[in-house]
């Protein structure tokens, strides 16, 4: 593979978690309602697509560069729309979605390999 689809991979990863917990965040702010649902639908469509490239991004995040990361930030915060937000609230915002982005993908795998032996 690629670096630069391993980047594009991860990139497409961590903005998907960033959209997916903030979707949540706004359709929890006030108390979930039944419309929300819709709210966090797209994201959540997206999910398993994107965990289908776990060990790419497992990869690409261990030679993941400055100037990648720099890249990613600035998408996140224009996405989130806090364009003068301090820059460890936004490493954090990354560090985050990437350890989410592994979590879901270890947790998918465990799911996987106790239902083969449930079967």
């Amino acid at each position: 593979m690629s670096e630069k689809l391993g980047t594009e991979n991860l990139e497409r990863g961590v903005l998907l978690a960033v959209d997916f917990a903030n979707k949540i965040d706004e359709a929890t702010d006030d108390g979930f309602q039944p419309v929300d649902l819709l709210a966090i639908a797209g994201p959540a469509m997206q999910v398993q697509g994107v965990l289908k490239t776990g060990p790419e991004m497992k990869a690409e995040l261990d030679d993941f560069s400055m100037e990648e990361r720099t890249g990613m930030k600035t998408k996140i915060k224009d996405q989130l729309q806090v364009g003068d937000a301090k820059e460890e609230l936004v490493d954090d915002v990354v560090s985050d979605a990437a350890d989410w982005l592994a979590a879901s993908y270890k947790l998918q795998k465990s799911i996987r390999a106790l239902r083969s032996v449930a079967s």
